[in-house]
């Protein structure tokens, strides 16, 4: 073990990062520092990516704002009297320990993001950090480098050149991979669904807002650069509001095609050759699986197509802004693709619909998360969310991820207090009690009998209730006519 992680090792062990107080000074620092450094962030995410200004202004204010987020989240009196709650006699029920070491592997997609909003939610637990920053070309890394170290002390942050989590104690460290595995994680593992296993589809109805499922989905497919892995990787739209929906995908895409053009460093900065050779590259790609593939749309940064074959609708995911679209026949059509192309739940599922159409796809989609109506932007940033954990839109790694539940108890309950009557009474009498209380009838909701009127009945007793009024008018009006004559004569 190096001497750099051997004193993260060490400052895990002795506990100095649990301190409220050094945590919240961590923060300040870190946040302090950005603000300082925000014109050589601005200038690396321009630099390293294909983000617009405005996509770079983004993640820069999300970036500062996860470590003020972080900050703020912790109440030092709150804590304080926590910590003393046993010393009064009172239960801590909630009471939570930091992990020990957070070991990092970011991702490169919205990398300045991904990194300062994971440290910071492990700093407010408590952590000691050790991240993956490769030596290599990228101007975010070398910014990264200067603003951490200068931030955060020494003792209990690393910058680690490759990776190095089997060189941490597995008892008091956790991995945040970010890039995914494709093994399943274990227990001391924060992994994100990889991106050849987990894919993101999109449903649009023929009950939808046309206009608003496609501006909706345009922006999760081209928006930084189509490499979030919330981008949708297939929208399936029924066929017949495939025509209208093209036509509003199409008005989106010039919408979004306007003022891309941003200044960096003095000079114009135009579209970068990346862009348009990934889009290339991945429409080449759809047109081998499918040799009916239509080119609705493409530009230098972004393309529309539309797929004709049912095989490998859902393959390899798009890493590039390429918005893929499949007409079906109904909602269970889509479903029987779904089905049939992913073996594993979806990463996120986007329902475009009436309320009743998204409850059904939310039922029947399989996903770790599903959206009807919207698609969350600030779920476009950041790695996904860790496999097996609740997605959070504000927080992708809340703080208790990071954290052990250590539960203190200092007054048994009141089940407790009725046992320890039970098992200590001189008699059977308080047992009894207990007994009787365990074998009362359960209380059941009363539940529709199901008898209700059905579509078939429904019609049924229209027409019979026709037939019926029509029997009864004329029996009436021949009676009265009847009536009427026989007293004329």
């Amino acid at each position: 073990m190096s001497q750099e992680f051997a004193a993260v090792v060490a400052a895990a062990i002795d506990g100095r990062t649990h301190n409220v107080f050094h945590r919240q000074t961590q923060l300040q620092s870190l946040h302090e520092t950005l603000r300082n450094e925000t014109s050589a962030i601005r200038s690396a995410i321009l630099s390293d990516t294909d983000a617009t200004s405005v996509e770079a202004a983004i993640e820069l204010y999300t970036t500062i704002k996860s470590v003020a987020d972080a900050f703020y989240s912790l109440q030092p009196l709150e804590s304080l009297e926590e910590e003393y709650l046993i010393a009064k006699g009172k239960n801590a029920v909630s009471h939570r320990e930091p992990l020990g070491i957070v070991y990092i592997e970011p991702t490169q997609h919205t990398g300045f993001y991904s990194c300062i909003s994971t440290i910071s939610s492990a700093i407010a637990a408590g952590n000691c950090i050790v991240i993956l920053l490769e030596r290599n070309l990228r101007e975010t890394n070398a910014v990264l480098r200067r603003v951490l170290t200068s931030a955060l002390e020494p003792d209990s942050f690393v910058i680690a050149d490759e990776p190095g989590a089997s060189k941490l104690p597995l008892d008091q460290s956790i991995s945040v991979l970010q890039n995914g595995d494709e093994q399943l994680p274990r227990s001391n593992q924060l992994v994100s669904s990889s991106s050849s296993s987990s894919k993101v589809v999109a449903f649009v109805d023929r009950t939808a807002d046309l206009r608003l499922a496609a501006r909706e989905l345009v922006a999760a497919r081209f928006s930084f650069g189509g490499r979030s892995p919330y981008a949708p990787d297939l929208v399936l739209v029924n066929e017949f509001a495939r025509e209208e929906f093209l036509g509003a995908v199409v008005q989106e895409c010039v919408r979004y095609g306007r003022t891309e053009l941003s200044k960096a460093n003095g000079q114009l900065r135009h579209e970068k050759k990346s862009t348009a050779s990934g889009i290339e590259t991945s429409v080449n790609e759809l047109r081998m699986l499918d040799a009916g593939l239509k080119i609705i749309a493409q530009e230098a940064r972004y393309a529309v197509v539309e797929l004709a074959s049912r095989q490998d609708l859902l393959g390899n995911r798009l890493r590039s802004p390429v918005l893929a679209i499949y007409p079906i026949r109904s909602l269970d059509d889509g479903l029987a693709i779904v089905d049939h192309n992913t073996s594993s739940p979806c990463t996120a599922a986007y329902h475009f619909g009436t309320p009743e159409t998204g409850k059904y796809l939310c039922q029947f989609v399989p996903a770790a998360a599903s959206f009807v109506n919207h698609v969350p932007r600030q779920l476009l940033l950041g790695p996904a969310a860790p496999l097996n954990q609740p997605i959070n839109l504000d927080v992708r790694y809340p703080y208790t991820m990071f954290t052990h539940p250590r539960p203190q108890y200092a007054v048994p309950n009141n089940e407790s207090i009725r046992l320890e009557k039970a098992l200590y009474s001189a008699d059977s009498t308080c047992a009894e009690i207990l007994a009787r209380d365990a074998f009362k009838p359960l209380s059941v909701t009363k539940r529709h009998n199901g008898k209700g009127v059905g579509f078939f009945e429904l019609g049924f007793l229209i027409n019979a209730s026709m037939i019926l009024a029509g029997t009864v008018f004329g029996t009436v009006t021949g009676a009265y006519l009847f009536y009427s004559r026989s007293r004329r004569g």
